[in-house]
């Protein structure tokens, strides 16, 4: 508990030093001021990848069964629903905000922790959002462009958004096993969204791998791409706000 503590402190110095990065980038296109850093925690995140997350990820989507991947996927849908609530709120979105709200509440209670997904079937439709977005709608840049060991690519304004998001919602300080701590658990279904997030990616990551010259770079544009999208969605052009779930941007069921 004391080191679940310990994290919780960093939360607001971490953010206070994301925000200041992005905010000097703030009119600036993804830059990539520390690419050479970048290139090396990409290697390493790409080893992992595919040493254990990938093989895991094609385990997960051959054995399990399709039922159980959609419920896998509404469940942690569910548990962003809080955030994406504040966040729709944040941005004067209020309907959206209400909307999810009640999705939320609908879903945790009779769709079982939301494994299923009442709310939807009753009418109120699934979107996303973030603080990253948040900030976006705002006015913020993206910043300078990140690979973060574990996390994969993002931005100084996207890591900033994560961590906040992390630290409004109510899930990260609840706990669901005995003897367990929100830390862990935390992190247990850390790994496990990150398997769910990493099977619906099998396919078009190995496409993307296997025809570049350079994967890094490949890597780097389509996660601007999908963000660019998520944001211009969230500027009113368009939208159910993005596919987001996770780092790479993925639909939430199979």
């Amino acid at each position: 508990m004391k080191l679940f503590s310990q994290v919780r402190l960093l939360f607001p110095i971490t953010c206070a030093l994301l925000l200041a990065l992005t905010l000097s980038t703030a009119k600036a296109e993804y830059r990539d001021p520390l690419e050479d850093v970048n290139r090396v925690v990409f290697e390493i995140n790409d080893t992992v990848d595919g040493l254990v997350l990938r093989p895991v990820a094609v385990i997960y989507r051959d054995l399990t069964p399709r039922f159980i991947k959609k419920g896998v996927g509404n469940f942690f849908h569910n548990l962003r629903e809080p955030t994406i609530m504040l966040n729709d709120f944040f941005q004067g979105k209020n309907d959206d905000g209400v909307e999810s709200l009640v999705r939320g509440l609908v879903n945790t209670t009779i769709g079982v922790a939301g494994i299923i997904d009442i709310g939807e079937e009753m009418g109120f439709d699934k979107h996303d959002n973030d603080f990253g977005l948040t900030l976006a709608h705002h006015g913020f840049g993206p910043g300078a462009y990140l690979v973060v060991p574990f996390y994969g690519p993002t931005t100084t304004r996207d890591f900033t958004g994560a961590i906040v998001d992390t630290a409004i919602n109510p899930w990260t300080y609840v706990t669901i096993g005995g003897g367990t701590t929100p830390l862990i658990e935390g992190i247990s279904r850390r790994v496990l969204r990150s398997v769910h997030g990493r099977h619906l990616l099998i396919d078009e990551l190995d496409t993307l791998k296997e025809g570049s010259v350079d994967y890094y770079s490949s890597i780097k544009s389509f996660y601007e791409q999908g963000r660019e999208q998520q944001v211009t969605g969230h500027k009113g052009i368009q939208s159910r706000g993005g596919k987001g779930d996770d780092e790479i941007y993925f639909e939430d069921d199979d």
